[in-house]
């Protein structure tokens, strides 16, 4: 991304209270698909949804986190710092997640 304007995502307000952040697991597999693709629009094409209600989505989802996953420009997403972590969270927890649905 060297050359490109980088821009970080929206931000919340301020803290939101703990009932208005339940996060819905499907948001954690759209930002792992864009961590893996590098790009929103593949990211959509690949869920099968259109590309701006994928970006809502995600912008909702950094609305509740009060942070920016990714940092955005013409060039592609990368994660930011925070994002780095969050996603590594995200993944593991949809692995602990398989694994007790397959208790089943």
């Amino acid at each position: 991304m060297e050359g490109a304007k980088a821009k970080a995502g929206p931000v919340s307000d301020g803290p939101k209270r703990r009932e208005e952040r339940k996060m819905n697991t499907q948001y954690l597999r759209y930002a792992l698909e864009i961590e893996r693709t590098r790009s929103i629009t593949q990211a959509a094409s690949n869920l099968y949804m259109a590309q701006p209600n994928l970006s809502k989505a995600i912008r909702e989802l950094e609305e509740s986190l009060g942070y920016a996953i990714f940092l955005r420009s013409n060039r592609g997403v990368v994660p930011t710092e925070k994002g780095r972590a969050f996603l590594e969270h995200a993944h593991n927890m949809l692995v602990e997640l398989e694994k007790m649905e397959a208790l089943g």
